[in-house]
């Protein structure tokens, strides 16, 4: 699938220097996550990022999602949809069923 977005490359940068390449900005924005789960089933939720910076964001999910997952984002506000791939899980916490990508 050649170069994906959102995917740190060997090399890159801000890889190698530990850098990010735009500021991570704290912010509660609603979105509407889409896509397949690791089950294959597909799935659309509403949810809420907890981060966000140019070229990408940290939001919760429901639903298990692995790394490399291509997922769809969108603003119900404005209806503007984007894909992204997703980089890192991290796995939610004992009692929890909400896990952050």
């Amino acid at each position: 699938m050649g170069q994906l977005p959102f995917v740190r490359r060997p090399g890159s940068p801000d890889v190698d220097s530990g850098r990010r390449r735009s500021t991570r900005v704290e912010a509660a924005v609603r979105v509407v996550l889409a896509g397949r789960d690791a089950s294959g089933r597909p799935f659309r939720e509403e949810t809420v990022t907890s981060a966000v910076n140019l070229h990408g964001g940290r939001l919760k999910t429901r639903y298990q999602v692995v790394v490399g997952m291509q997922v769809g984002i969108e603003n119900p506000r404005t209806g503007a949809a984007e894909k992204a791939i997703c980089v890192g899980v991290e796995e939610p916490a004992p009692g929890e069923s909400v896990r952050f990508i």
